[in-house]
């Protein structure tokens, strides 16, 4: 059974790499013809592209990594805030696509980190959201402290995860309900997890009373240096 997801998630993988090059075939071409013009909104579709292809890569980096127990992390004090607002300005463009408003309300937490790692933890919840976020609706970023750790949230107005999947939604090969299915490879919130845990943290998923949905992780906070 194993070997037949495995095999699903393979073919979806490959689906999701096979979208943005095409999009970049195409502009590239339409560039190259001239039918295009190299202005700023045909080189932003790109760097869209390469980084959406990008994130997806190291995904599947990260997950092959932890599977070989060798996923390194270079810790350093940062600031986690400051790390969620740079992750969410490079997926502006696709909040603002999608008609979904990105609200933030960031606190400077100190947290010991691999900052790289840190940053797909956040673009993968974040993205994660936007797609289950219908056009009008909102995500809402926070990062502040939870009982002396420190707290990352991300909310969105979708349709929630039931009760009966939110023990299996980080699952590698897990397949939601069709409420929350997207047709996606399902690796992200497997990389979450994996890069929580792999820093000391956990990650749990809540559905409030309101609806939606709520990815809400926790860190250790970095200690003070000694005097």
């Amino acid at each position: 059974h194993e070997e037949q997801l495995r095999q699903a998630m393979v073919a979806d993988v490959a689906h999701e790499l096979r979208t943005p090059l095409a999009v970049l075939r195409g502009e590239t071409e339409a560039l190259v013809d001239g039918v295009r013009e190299a202005g700023p909104d045909a080189l932003t579709s790109l760097h869209d592209e390469v980084l959406r292809l990008g994130r997806m890569v190291d995904d599947l980096q990260s997950l092959a990594s932890a599977d070989a127990a060798g996923l390194s992390l270079a810790r350093r004090p940062v600031d986690l805030a400051r790390v969620a607002a740079r992750s969410a300005d490079t997926l502006d463009g696709r909040f603002c696509d999608a008609g979904v408003t990105l609200e933030r309300e960031l606190s400077p937490v100190p947290v010991l980190a691999d900052p790289e790692r840190l940053a797909q933890v956040v673009t993968n919840l974040l993205a994660n959201a936007v797609k289950f976020t219908p056009a009008g609706g909102a995500v809402r970023l926070v990062v502040g402290t939870e009982r002396g750790r420190a707290l990352l949230e991300v909310a969105d107005t979708g349709p929630g995860v039931p009760p009966d999947e939110r023990d299996k939604v980080f699952d590698r090969f897990f397949r939601g309900s069709a409420g929350r299915r997207s047709g996606g490879s399902g690796i992200g919130l497997a990389v979450v997890k994996q890069l929580v845990e792999a820093h000391g943290g956990e990650v749990r998923v809540e559905s409030p009373a309101a609806g939606g949905a709520r990815f809400v992780v926790v860190l250790p906070v970095a200690e003070p240096p000694a005097r």
